[in-house]
């Protein structure tokens, strides 16, 4: 929910994915950008993981202006954003 509030703060409608059953966890989308965001528990993604994240944004995204965040749970309300795509 912090990571959310965070992102509508910035002015982005975000859709959350329930129960995390897809390759993202959150969307958040505004007139001219648009974040894929995952979040992690752990401060940790595996290399196969990226690259299934970037696979699936080029699937589904390919000629759009999306970026790919993964979001880290360093402690109660930090996180540690990357942008890996």
């Amino acid at each position: 929910r912090f990571i959310r509030k965070q992102l509508e703060a910035d002015d982005l409608y975000v859709i959350r994915s329930a129960g995390s059953k897809g390759k993202i966890d959150l969307c958040a989308v505004s007139p001219n950008q648009v974040k894929f965001i995952q979040v992690k528990a752990y401060p940790y993604i595996s290399k196969k993981e990226r690259q299934e994240l970037r696979e699936w944004k080029y699937q589904y995204m390919p000629k759009q202006k999306a970026s790919l965040w993964i979001v880290y749970k360093t402690g109660p309300r930090n996180y540690r954003w990357e942008i890996i795509e």
